[in-house]
């Protein structure tokens, strides 16, 4: 590709712009090496914002409801903090979500893009986590017997941050690399083409099982969406092509075979119950635990702060022989704000969530309605909001794909 530094930089032509930029590449570059600069490029997003002040037309702050709307996943954790006896735990979480309050008032701001940056924004996302992945991939097949070895009993590929979240930001830059293929040409479009395999290939090597889920159901709502556009001699065979190419992986790759393995051990040992502290039964364990505890407070839940006490009280009720590191939170994003929040913050919560892609469905792309869905198949298996990293993930992509569709029609 002959794009230089200079060609991209211009393409962003006012000093907001430019700074989103490089506030962009600061929280990819954080997603796959530093949680500080992660939270450095977020506030830099914001402080992009307000560099526009003076360009925006204040007429239309309200028009973007569903970025006003997006809030409330900040909100409803700040005022839960009301009935949480537990303040240091709250302050914690409050924190946790500062990004989905920063970065609405950043892009709140920000003059709609134009494709073209589109495009450079998602080839800066897509290059720094092929990169990351290769240096991901180079460790494990410099550690490889003792790293399969431990898949074997649970454990995983070493991987920046938290593994799951690490491996769901990857899925989003095999999404975004084919997204580039179709809307490029030549050189461009088989690099994408090629990053996209790579990707594609390094998931399931990592085999985590949860972002293995998100990718096969946003693959399906690709298909789906794209099969007028297609036909159906083209989705045959590029289904038939994707089900020799994984069913070579499972074959081939001794990590996602382990891990299968693993996997069949885990759940049989529970149901069994020969062992209590497998990662499947534990998880298993947490969706009983989350799901009498809500039961407790059912309209307005324990709040934020409260969250390890009920659980914690739960675990020692019903299983006083696990240990700490046994006693797992809701492993699941909806049954945790029914636990913290209630009936109602559960509702509002997913409303709030929702609103956008109700809204801007036709606005948008396929990017758009794949990325809901790999977050939304997430929240089955994960808190996926609760922990640094998973919401940088949501909050990062939520607010690209809403400022995406504002995109601008001249170019």
């Amino acid at each position: 590709m002959k794009i230089s530094a200079v060609a991209i930089w211009n393409e962003f032509k006012s000093k907001s712009e430019k700074l989103l930029l490089v506030s962009l590449l600061l929280v990819f570059i954080g997603f796959t090496a530093s949680r500080a600069l992660l939270s450095i490029g977020m506030a830099s997003i914001l402080i992009a914002g307000l560099t526009n002040l003076s360009n925006f037309n204040f007429k239309n702050i309200f028009e973007r409801k569903e970025i006003w709307l997006l809030t409330f996943l900040f909100w409803s954790v700040a005022v839960s903090g009301i009935w949480s006896e537990d303040k240091t735990v709250w302050l914690n979480f409050t924190r946790i979500h500062l990004p989905f309050l920063l970065l609405p008032l950043g892009l709140i701001f920000i003059n709609p893009p134009t494709t073209r940056q589109i495009k450079t924004i998602l080839w800066l996302y897509v290059i720094v986590f092929s990169i990351s992945i290769a240096t991901v991939l180079g460790n494990y097949v410099l550690h490889f017997s003792s790293i399969n070895k431990s898949i074997e009993s649970g454990g995983v590929i070493p991987m920046p941050h938290n593994h799951i979240r690490y491996s769901l930001l990857l899925v989003m830059a095999f999404f975004s690399a084919t997204w580039l293929s179709f809307l490029t040409k030549n050189t461009s479009r088989k690099f994408a083409i090629s990053l996209s395999i790579f990707l594609f290939t390094s998931i399931h090597i990592l085999s985590v099982r949860s972002a293995l889920v998100s990718l096969y159901a946003g693959l399906i709502i690709l298909l789906i969406l794209n099969l007028r556009h297609l036909g159906w001699k083209k989705i045959i065979s590029t289904a038939a092509l994707v089900i020799l190419f994984i069913s070579a992986l499972f074959n081939f790759v001794p990590s996602l075979k382990n891990k299968i393995g693993y996997m069949r051990y885990d759940l049989t040992e529970y149901f069994n119950n020969k062992s209590l502290d497998a990662s499947d039964g534990m998880r298993i364990r947490s969706w009983k635990a989350g799901f009498e505890v809500a039961q407790n407070t059912p309209f307005y839940g324990s709040g934020y702060g409260d969250i390890y006490i009920e659980m914690q009280n739960w675990y020692t009720n019903n299983f006083p022989n696990l240990l700490n590191d046994q006693k797992k939170l809701p492993h699941n994003q909806f049954l945790w704000w029914w636990v913290t929040l209630g009936w109602l913050g559960l509702l509002l919560s997913v409303t709030a969530l929702l609103f956008p892609l109700i809204k801007l469905w036709h606005k948008s792309d396929w990017l758009f309605k794949v990325f809901y869905t790999v977050l939304l198949v997430s929240f089955l298996w994960e808190p996926t909001l609760e922990e640094q990293m998973g919401t940088g993930f949501c909050a990062v992509w939520l607010f690209l794909i809403i400022y995406f569709a504002y995109r601008k029609n001249n170019d």
